[in-house]
């Protein structure tokens, strides 16, 4: 096989498995009552990030995610978001936003699945968001002591950047949760994918024939 067919066919393939040759990058922002936590957002293009911080509010705040390279874009996984409320007044709504941006435009469909566990003194509800290119394509809302949902199934197109947001209401001292979100896509080649695709194929086939036919 020549290298410009082979080098065409691995293109493609790379292509239509949405996997782009730059990674995405990831932020974790992560905020008490609109009130961003100190040392929030982190950020890595490693395709891995972890935050950790408190405030006067919170005793620990521990999130992390994994994305794009080390899963398949538009893949998202927040496996661990862990929160333990302080000497806390009033309602406090924590919010913690898991972005990944520079994916690669896969067009597709997507499986979202998500968890809240209402670990000590029953803080909730709480409110799980999926936003895809900026805009909001699922909700969940689960009370304490916890629930589940999914996979719930979403048609995605073109998406460069996809989202994962928990809101989670604190009322008391000492209170704990803990709360997950992942995103699965299946890639859908697009048709320029499918016709580089053809174009390494058909360039293939022709010069196995030349051969045949010297």
């Amino acid at each position: 096989m020549g290298r410009g067919f082979a080098a065409a066919i691995a293109l493609a393939a790379g292509t239509i498995a949405g996997i782009s040759s730059s990674n995405a990058t990831l932020m974790i922002a992560v905020l008490d009552n609109g009130v961003a936590v100190s040392g929030s957002p982190v950020t890595s293009a490693t395709g891995a990030i972890t935050f950790t911080g408190s405030d006067a509010s919170f005793a620990s705040i521990t999130a992390s995610a994994q994305g794009s390279p080390i899963l398949a874009q538009p893949d998202l996984t927040s496996t661990t978001l862990n929160a333990t409320a302080a000497n806390i007044t009033g309602s406090h709504v924590l919010e913690v936003d898991v972005t990944q941006t520079g994916l690669s435009g896969v067009t597709g469909t997507a499986s979202a699945t998500g968890t809240f566990n209402a670990l000590v003194g029953s803080p909730g509800p709480t409110t799980e968001n999926i936003f895809v290119n900026g805009t909001q394509v699922l909700t969940q809302t689960m009370s304490a002591p916890g629930g589940f949902f999914g996979p719930a199934s979403m048609a995605v197109s073109s998406v460069t950047s996809d989202e994962e947001q928990f809101l989670i209401t604190f009322s008391a001292s000492n209170q704990s949760a803990s709360a997950s979100l992942q995103i699965v896509g299946a890639a859908i080649p697009e048709p320029a994918s499918l016709a580089l695709l053809g174009a390494g194929l058909a360039g293939l086939g022709l010069m196995r024939r030349r051969r045949k036919a010297s």
